[in-house]
Protein backbone atom coordinates (compact mmCIF):
# COMPACT_ATOMS: atom_id res chain seq x y z
CA UNK A 1 0.00 0.00 0.00
CA UNK A 2 1.30 3.20 -1.02
CA UNK A 3 1.33 6.25 2.01
CA UNK A 4 -0.05 9.22 1.28
CA UNK A 5 2.69 11.93 2.25
CA UNK A 6 1.65 15.12 3.49
CA UNK A 7 3.56 18.57 4.66
CA UNK A 8 1.41 20.45 7.26
CA UNK A 9 1.90 24.40 6.85
CA UNK A 10 0.58 26.22 10.08
CA UNK A 11 -0.45 30.20 10.33
CA UNK A 12 0.60 30.81 13.82
CA UNK A 13 -0.49 34.00 14.32
CA UNK A 14 -3.94 33.13 13.55
CA UNK A 15 -4.60 29.56 15.05
CA UNK A 16 -4.90 28.74 18.63
CA UNK A 17 -2.08 25.82 20.01
CA UNK A 18 -4.93 24.63 23.03
CA UNK A 19 -6.24 22.01 20.43
CA UNK A 20 -3.37 21.02 18.25
CA UNK A 21 -2.87 17.54 19.22
CA UNK A 22 -6.76 17.39 18.24
CA UNK A 23 -5.71 18.50 14.97
CA UNK A 24 -2.67 16.29 14.24
CA UNK A 25 -4.81 13.16 15.09
CA UNK A 26 -7.15 14.45 12.17
CA UNK A 27 -4.40 15.32 10.12
CA UNK A 28 -2.75 11.75 10.54
CA UNK A 29 -6.03 9.88 9.80
CA UNK A 30 -4.81 10.99 5.98
CA UNK A 31 -1.69 9.78 6.07
CA UNK A 32 2.71 10.60 6.63
CA UNK A 33 3.59 13.89 7.80
CA UNK A 34 6.68 14.53 6.45
CA UNK A 35 6.97 18.28 6.79
CA UNK A 36 5.65 20.05 9.50
CA UNK A 37 6.15 23.61 9.77
CA UNK A 38 4.67 26.52 12.01
CA UNK A 39 5.08 30.02 10.83
CA UNK A 40 4.65 32.57 13.90
CA UNK A 41 7.11 35.46 15.02
CA UNK A 42 8.23 33.82 18.48
CA UNK A 43 9.31 37.06 19.74
CA UNK A 44 5.63 37.79 20.39
CA UNK A 45 3.67 36.83 23.41
CA UNK A 46 0.92 34.75 22.53
CA UNK A 47 2.76 32.20 20.64
CA UNK A 48 4.83 31.11 23.43
CA UNK A 49 2.18 28.13 23.86
CA UNK A 50 2.92 26.85 20.23
CA UNK A 51 6.78 26.50 21.43
CA UNK A 52 5.80 23.39 23.92
CA UNK A 53 3.69 22.26 20.51
CA UNK A 54 6.80 22.55 18.83
CA UNK A 55 9.06 20.84 20.60
CA UNK A 56 6.31 17.99 21.99
CA UNK A 57 5.55 16.98 18.01
CA UNK A 58 7.94 17.78 16.60
CA UNK A 59 6.89 20.71 14.41
CA UNK A 60 9.80 22.86 12.92
CA UNK A 61 9.26 26.52 14.12
CA UNK A 62 9.35 29.29 11.56
CA UNK A 63 10.47 32.01 12.48
CA UNK A 64 8.83 35.33 10.72
CA UNK A 65 9.10 39.09 12.22
CA UNK A 66 6.89 41.42 12.06
CA UNK A 67 8.91 44.44 10.41
CA UNK A 68 6.74 46.15 8.21
CA UNK A 69 3.65 44.31 8.09
CA UNK A 70 1.00 41.65 9.76
CA UNK A 71 1.55 39.72 6.51
CA UNK A 72 5.09 38.75 6.92
CA UNK A 73 3.69 35.85 8.57
CA UNK A 74 1.31 34.41 5.11
CA UNK A 75 4.25 35.78 3.03
CA UNK A 76 6.48 33.41 4.96
CA UNK A 77 4.05 30.51 4.80
CA UNK A 78 3.24 30.93 1.18
CA UNK A 79 6.85 31.36 -0.44
CA UNK A 80 7.68 28.38 1.49
CA UNK A 81 4.58 26.03 0.39
CA UNK A 82 4.81 26.91 -3.21
CA UNK A 83 8.83 25.42 -3.28
CA UNK A 84 7.79 22.81 -1.77
CA UNK A 85 4.95 22.07 -4.01
CA UNK A 86 6.89 22.61 -7.34
CA UNK A 87 10.04 20.71 -6.01
CA UNK A 88 8.97 17.66 -4.31
CA UNK A 89 6.97 15.36 -6.15
CA UNK A 90 6.69 13.19 -2.70
CA UNK A 91 4.37 15.49 -1.42
CA UNK A 92 0.58 14.16 -1.89
CA UNK A 93 -1.37 16.10 0.41
CA UNK A 94 -0.76 19.98 1.22
CA UNK A 95 -2.38 20.86 4.96
CA UNK A 96 -3.01 24.58 5.68
CA UNK A 97 -4.02 25.56 8.97
CA UNK A 98 -5.48 28.99 9.18
CA UNK A 99 -8.07 30.50 9.24
CA UNK A 100 -7.12 33.70 7.08
CA UNK A 101 -8.62 33.74 3.52
CA UNK A 102 -5.55 35.02 2.29
CA UNK A 103 -4.52 31.64 1.90
CA UNK A 104 -7.41 31.05 -0.28
CA UNK A 105 -5.25 31.32 -3.86
CA UNK A 106 -2.38 29.23 -2.37
CA UNK A 107 -4.92 26.46 -1.70
CA UNK A 108 -6.46 26.98 -5.29
CA UNK A 109 -2.62 26.41 -6.96
CA UNK A 110 -1.93 23.47 -4.45
CA UNK A 111 -5.12 22.06 -6.12
CA UNK A 112 -4.72 23.22 -9.94
CA UNK A 113 -1.29 21.60 -9.57
CA UNK A 114 -3.48 18.13 -8.60
CA UNK A 115 -2.63 17.64 -5.34
CA UNK A 116 -4.84 17.25 -2.98
CA UNK A 117 -5.42 20.43 -0.16
CA UNK A 118 -6.87 20.31 3.10
CA UNK A 119 -7.63 23.20 5.39
CA UNK A 120 -8.19 23.46 9.07
CA UNK A 121 -9.48 26.57 10.90
CA UNK A 122 -12.55 27.93 13.08
CA UNK A 123 -15.95 27.85 12.07
CA UNK A 124 -15.24 31.76 10.91
CA UNK A 125 -12.93 30.88 8.39
CA UNK A 126 -14.21 33.02 5.10
CA UNK A 127 -16.00 31.01 2.56
CA UNK A 128 -13.47 32.16 0.24
CA UNK A 129 -10.97 29.74 1.88
CA UNK A 130 -13.22 26.77 2.49
CA UNK A 131 -14.14 26.32 -1.05
CA UNK A 132 -10.64 26.33 -2.59
CA UNK A 133 -9.75 23.56 -0.22
CA UNK A 134 -10.58 20.33 -1.13
CA UNK A 135 -11.38 19.37 2.17
CA UNK A 136 -12.25 22.01 5.32
CA UNK A 137 -12.01 20.79 8.51
CA UNK A 138 -14.20 23.48 11.52
CA UNK A 139 -11.79 23.06 14.66
CA UNK A 140 -14.81 23.22 16.59
CA UNK A 141 -16.26 20.15 15.03
CA UNK A 142 -13.59 18.08 16.11
CA UNK A 143 -13.35 19.34 20.18
CA UNK A 144 -15.37 17.26 22.41
CA UNK A 145 -18.65 18.95 22.88
CA UNK A 146 -18.30 18.80 26.70
CA UNK A 147 -15.77 20.98 26.36
CA UNK A 148 -17.09 24.50 25.53
CA UNK A 149 -13.82 26.36 26.11
CA UNK A 150 -12.80 26.39 22.34
CA UNK A 151 -14.99 29.62 22.07
CA UNK A 152 -13.74 31.06 24.43
CA UNK A 153 -10.24 30.71 23.65
CA UNK A 154 -10.80 31.48 20.25
CA UNK A 155 -12.16 35.16 21.14
CA UNK A 156 -9.20 35.35 23.41
CA UNK A 157 -6.57 34.47 20.86
CA UNK A 158 -8.42 37.13 18.32
CA UNK A 159 -9.09 39.98 21.39
CA UNK A 160 -5.61 39.64 21.77
CA UNK A 161 -4.79 39.50 17.98
CA UNK A 162 -6.59 42.90 17.54
CA UNK A 163 -4.52 44.35 20.77
CA UNK A 164 -1.26 43.49 19.30
CA UNK A 165 -2.16 44.88 15.80
CA UNK A 166 -4.02 48.08 17.09
CA UNK A 167 -0.82 48.52 19.40
CA UNK A 168 1.35 48.16 16.00
CA UNK A 169 -0.49 50.61 14.25
CA UNK A 170 -0.93 53.18 16.88
CA UNK A 171 -4.94 52.66 16.54
CA UNK A 172 -6.76 52.67 20.33
CA UNK A 173 -10.27 51.49 19.73
CA UNK A 174 -12.32 53.55 21.78
CA UNK A 175 -14.97 50.88 22.82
Amino acid sequence: KEVNNIAVFIDGDNISPSHYEILLNEIRKNGRIIVHRLYADFMSQNIKGWKDICVKFGIRGMQTFRLAKKESTDNELIVDCMSLLYGNSNVQTFVIVSSDSDFSSLANEIRLRGTFCIGMGYKHTPEKLRSHCDKFIVIENLVPTTNNKIITLEKRFLLHQIILYSKYFNYIPTK
